[in-house]
């Protein structure tokens, strides 16, 4: 099969699946064919691998450097600074880069941050029953822990946090707000943290952006100050954005298979497991980054794709393919096989997976352990999601956790 035999997709948004699940259109397409085709946002028409073993080579193998001088994007200004940014690169100048934001986030030192991030769910869960018998998750924990926890890690003020919000929200998103005004407030943000580098230049201090700034040096200057300031957008936005929404998704989850949260509650050690499990079958993901051709390629499926077209591996079809995962649409947290791609495969594998992992195993114990009585006040199929956006997440989570009326 060629690129030229390949099925029409029908322009991005696609329609979600029910409860967040990934659209329905991905399990029809990939029965059809390995490789789609979709006109981005952008307007740009790319390819999309569907299967687990062709997305995971597009991740592996493929450039990104090459999309990027294609000016194949998925969001209109996408590639927007793209000299400096870390998501644009291929190897060597990434895995420059890459050893740098990778190092702070190496499993021993994300293990030595554990204290604190209990410390910090165990004070929003107080904070959330402190206000009341109910409330929505999604302001109160989901968005909550973790910008807390990335602003600790980022050494940066509190008071930063709405305006980070509103910022980083325009990173991730497309045909929810016009390319114009997103580019804006992208280039405001990138302005804002330019200057908050240049002022910490002189007196670091703690945190991973005084690390950032003291590696620079000792790099002996061979990390520009863009690629600095980069570097530090990429882990804010890295750092809260997606574990916000899977913490919200993984909540929902878990509420709708009591079965499954009763087993977690016997055995806490089953977290790990619950956690994994979250991570693929509530994976956020509804485009994709584009990767560019360089020369002809054919994928594991047999599919061959063309030097110079522009491809997307798209992680929640991968995550769903039943030749890798049986019964995909079963939350199963006995799955024998755990491997997921939400985090990304290859050089661009998310540098932050062991924070994530950590940050979800912790807030999800602490919230259900303190709220044993946590539940839904609306049906679930009346929550309503983002749309236009890179990151599928519940806009509002409405729960009760105080005592139940007789």
């Amino acid at each position: 099969m060629t690129t030229s035999d390949t099925p029409a997709l029908p322009d991005f948004p696609l329609d979600g699946g029910p409860h967040g699940a990934p659209s329905p259109a991905w399990s029809a397409l990939r029965a059809a064919g390995p490789v789609a085709r979709l006109r981005a946002p952008s307007g740009t028409e790319v390819h999309v691998a569907t299967r687990y073993d062709d997305v995971e080579f597009v991740h592996r193998a493929l450039s990104r450097r090459a999309a990027v001088a294609a000016g194949a994007e998925f969001f209109s200004g996408e590639n927007h600074n793209a000299g400096t940014s870390l998501t644009t690169m291929d190897p060597p100048e990434h895995t420059r880069l890459r050893a740098l934001v990778g190092a702070p986030f190496a499993p021993r030192r994300v293990a030595a941050w554990e204290p604190m991030v209990r410390r910090t769910a165990e004070e929003v869960v107080a904070a959330l029953r402190a206000g009341g018998d109910a409330g929505d998750l999604v302001p109160a924990f989901c968005l909550e822990l973790p910008v807390r926890v990335i602003c600790e890690l980022m050494g940066v003020a509190r008071t930063e946090l709405p305006r980070f919000r509103t910022w980083t929200s325009a990173v991730v998103t497309s045909t929810g707000m016009p390319a114009a005004e997103r580019l804006r407030l992208v280039d405001e943000f990138r302005a804002h943290v330019t200057a908050m580098v240049a002022a910490r230049v002189a007196d670091p201090g703690t945190g991973l952006v005084g690390d950032l700034i003291r590696a620079r040096a000792e790099d002996g200057g061979r990390l520009s100050e863009d690629e600095l300031v980069s570097l530090v957008l990429a882990l804010i936005v890295g750092g809260h954005e997606t574990t916000a929404a899977v913490l919200a998704r993984g909540t929902l989850t878990l509420l709708r298979h009591p079965e499954a949260l009763a087993e977690l509650r016997a055995d806490p050690a089953l977290w790990p497991a619950a956690v994994e499990e979250i991570l693929r079958y509530d994976s956020t993901s509804t485009g994709g980054m584009t990767r560019g051709v360089v020369e002809d390629v054919v994928l594991p499926s047999g599919a061959g794709l063309a030097a110079g077209s522009a491809v997307i591996g798209q992680l929640a079809a991968a995550n769903f393919d039943p030749e890798r995962f049986p019964e995909p649409e079963r939350f199963d947290l006995h799955r024998p096989d755990r491997r997921h791609l939400s985090f990304g495969q290859g050089p661009h594998f998310c540098a932050g997976a062991p924070l994530a992992r950590m940050e979800l195993r912790i807030g999800f114990s602490v919230l259900f352990d303190a709220c044993p009585d946590l539940r839904l006040t609306v049906p679930a199929e009346e929550l309503e999601w983002t749309e236009g956006t890179r990151v599928r997440a519940l806009r509002r989570l409405p729960v009760a956790w105080g005592p139940r009326e007789a």
